[in-house]
């Protein structure tokens, strides 16, 4: 039966991979005519960091879900002889920027050629090297303000750990991980640039022995290309003698300068304490969102039982003046 397909293939001049291909999608009726299977819509679900289109992936609804950001490559049609009329579809749900290119390939479009969430990109080969891009355009929200937890009458603990002499413990922010950003704002889709976010927070030591000298530790991290985890590039220690102040008033600013497509940002940190500023990290670039981890290292001899509270935490965005309409 599969010969009989692949002969009124050749007959219809079907633009397919192979007839063996095509003929796995077709069946013939009981008066004998050929028609396409009546099929639900293929859908594959990917987190890969780097996809290329080729004949085996047309006709699948690609979704992605990488944190990471996505290149997608669309071939010249000397590498891969993709058929004029071919469609591809993709839909970006995780959080990482999907960019579409390819070397040798033109794109008409008059949408960016990056998604993020929410978004759906379908790409059109009208010609031997020639693509359409169509799809939706996510419209952003603008953040005006947003706060962490917290309730300024309530207090959590920030760092809490029996710690050794020399011992870091990471602030428990986001999960252990030391993390002040993100702070429920995606600095790719929820900024744009010239936007500023202002952390601050309201340290305080509820146990500790009473001699112990503390350093609060500042890591930046930025990952140098997509698709790469974040690494440590920078940092700042403060030295704090609790005995002479309890309680620290901590300002985080971060500054996103601008971007290219969703595919890196320039941004840039400032640290005030106590109201007086203490570090600027300059302009860096990064492929992943604002990353910036608060640990406290304990200096006193011996084990110890500390506890640190978060007595208030207020984070404001600040747009740019061109994004105010």
């Amino acid at each position: 039966m599969s010969q009989v397909i692949a002969k009124k293939l050749r007959l219809m001049n079907v633009p397919v991979a192979t007839e063996q291909e095509a003929a796995q999608q077709l069946v013939i009726t009981p008066q004998g005519r050929v028609r396409k299977k009546e099929t639900k819509e293929n859908i594959e679900t990917t987190d890969v960091i780097v996809y290329t289109l080729n004949q085996a992936n047309l006709g699948i609804r690609t979704v992605f879900t990488s944190e990471n950001a996505v290149e997608v490559i669309v071939p010249t049609n000397s590498i891969s002889p993709i058929p004029t009329g071919a469609r591809k579809e993709l839909t970006a749900q995780g959080d990482g920027i999907i960019t579409i290119g390819g070397e040798g390939i033109t794109l008409i479009t008059n949408l960016l050629l990056s998604m993020v969430k929410g978004e759906t990109r379908i790409l059109t080969k009208i010609a031997t090297d020639t693509w359409t891009v169509q799809g939706n355009h996510k419209q952003m929200t603008p953040v005006t303000r947003f706060s962490k937890n917290i309730n300024p009458l309530t207090a959590t603990n920030i760092f809490y750990a029996e710690a050794d002499l020399g011992q870091e413990i990471f602030a428990d922010m986001q999960g252990l991980t030391g993390k002040i950003y993100p702070v429920g704002v995606n600095t790719y889709t929820d900024m744009l640039n010239g936007d500023i976010i202002e952390s601050s927070f309201i340290i305080q030591k509820q146990q500790g022995p009473s001699s112990a000298n503390y350093v609060l530790g500042f890591d930046i991290f930025s990952s140098s290309s997509a698709g790469t985890e974040p690494i440590l590039i920078k940092n700042f220690d403060y030295s704090w003698d609790t005995i002479l102040k309890d309680t620290l008033n901590v300002k985080v600013i971060f500054n996103k300068i601008s971007s290219a497509e969703g595919a890196w940002n320039l941004v840039n940190f400032l640290i005030l304490i106590e109201g007086v500023f203490v570090y600027a990290s300059g302009n860096f670039f990064t492929y992943s969102t604002a990353d910036i981890r608060m640990k406290l290292t304990n200096y006193d001899i011996g084990v110890k039982t500390i506890n640190f509270r978060q007595l208030q935490a207020i984070n404001l965005f600040i747009p740019s003046v061109s994004s105010i309409k």
